[in-house]
This record gives C-alpha cells, sequence and structure tokens, in this order.
C-alpha cells in the first residue's frame, strides 16, 4: 500500500462509516501518527467506542484486521520520516554546511 494512501483510503470510505467509525477517522485523520501507535483497545477508548467498532471500521478500509492496518500505518511514518540512512546523509550534509 503506498504510504500516503492509508489517509486518503480513510478519507474516501468516509460518507460509508457509521458515526461512531467516523470518530475514529476523524482522531486519525487529526492525527496519523496515531494509527501505528495505539492498540485498537486504546483508539476505541480513545473516543470513546466499542473495540468492535474499530473492528468494523478497519473491515470497511478493506483490511482484514488491526495488526494489517497497524503495519501500513507503520509503513507510512517510516516512508515519512525516511530511512536512518536517509537521515543520517541529511543530518551530514547540514553539517558540512556550517
Amino acid at each position: 500500500m503506498n504510504p500516503e494512501s492509508l489517509t486518503e483510503l480513510i478519507r474516501s470510505r468516509y460518507e460509508h462509516l457509521s458515526p461512531g467509525e467516523r470518530l475514529v477517522a476523524d482522531l486519525l485523520l487529526a492525527s496519523p501518527q496515531l494509527m501505528s501507535g495505539f492498540t485498537a483497545t486504546e483508539l476505541a477508548q480513545s473516543v470513546g467506542i466499542s473495540k468492535a467498532t474499530i473492528t468494523r471500521f478497519i473491515s470497511k478500509l478493506g483490511m482484514a484486521d488491526f495488526a494489517e492496518f497497524r503495519r501500513s500505518a507503520r509503513e507510512r511514518q517510516r516512508f515519512a520520516l525516511g530511512s536512518p540512512l536517509q537521515l543520517m546523509d541529511q543530518q551530514l550534509a547540514a553539517t558540512q554546511g556550517d
């Protein structure tokens, strides 16, 4: 999955979500970094819904389970931050410019 497409996927399915699922979508769209950090239970508790609603939300995104969702979110995060070698190259270039 394209790293940016997880956010796009949530947006594209938004109108088909229930009110509880939209609470999850709103939280994740406002704070995408939360996608890879929460468990399903923590995510449910943070917006005051059931874990079953999280499961339905993930299913409506076309994913098999929460683990698949987290893998996609982590891939997005890794892509956004860059690889460790890219970060080292950026730091080296910045220090050589001084």
